[in-house]
């Protein structure tokens, strides 16, 4: 699978649980959040281009990368399907 699709369902996945998937806006690869993501609340402030959420999660040292990002998407998922079940 290309990253690009990888990405997007990551990103499918965490709006689903009430997530939203942002990618580090750094350009340069030697960068020390170059290539990473977070997840945050999925919240109208959070998605304005330079929202404070993501960018504190960055400076803060919280980046993962993609697969990293996805087993907490899923780590999530999980939890609320065992909530749902008590």
């Amino acid at each position: 699978m290309h990253e690009k699709s990888y990405e997007q369902r990551v990103r499918i996945a965490a709006k689903r649980q009430g997530l939203r998937l942002v990618k580090s806006c750094r350009r340069d690869p030697g960068a020390e959040d170059y290539g990473l993501y977070v997840l945050v609340g999925d919240s109208v402030a959070n998605g304005r281009r330079g929202a404070q959420a993501p960018l504190s999660a960055f400076a803060k040292g919280k980046g993962m990368s993609l697969i990293d990002t996805a087993a907490e998407v899923s780590a999530v998922a999980m939890g609320s399907l065992w909530r749902q079940a008590d």
